[in-house]
């Protein structure tokens, strides 16, 4: 097989599965607001329609909310690896080798995907953290409001 025909196929391939993966994002974004709106539709209803079974539906979009979009994306990435090691496994068992360029190539993609959502969800905890030291400075009053309490005297003589 000609390199440009490999290379051309592997390109392809990268380029379908960044639009896969998009495209189960927006998928997960638009269930997640869906839920949500249900959500607040439900709320306003009265409390007899609430204590209703949910559906199918419902408790999978609850669910799926629950689950969030970067676990989503792990889990598309687990299964990926997992075909992917499984075709790297058959493909060794019929030529003998495995393209190691193209194995070297997927591993550094997703130890890429995975380092940047472990940034992006650091990134979101150091910004909740300092919103909630905002909210706590705001709450408590400051060291010089307070009244100065004297401890005992210890050693005075």
């Amino acid at each position: 097989m000609p390199v440009k025909v490999v290379v051309a196929a592997c390109l392809a391939g990268f380029i379908l599965g960044v639009v896969a993966l998009y495209l189960l994002a927006r998928v997960v974004t638009a269930v997640k607001r869906r839920s949500q709106r249900s959500r607040q539709r439900r709320a306003s209803r009265s409390v007899k329609e609430e204590q209703a079974k949910p559906s199918v539906i419902k408790r999978c979009g609850a669910a799926l909310e629950r689950f969030g979009t970067m676990n989503f994306i792990l889990l598309v990435l687990g299964v990926m690896l997992f075909w992917f090691t499984v075709t790297m496994i058959d493909l060794f068992r019929e030529y003998g080798a495995v393209p190691d360029t193209l194995v070297n190539c997927v591993f550094i993609a997703l130890t890429g995907e995975c380092g940047v959502m472990g940034w992006i969800k650091t990134s979101k905890v150091k910004h909740r953290e300092r919103e909630w030291m905002k909210e706590d400075a705001n709450t408590v009053p400051p060291a010089e409001d307070l009244p100065a309490e004297d401890g005992p005297d210890i050693g005075a003589g």
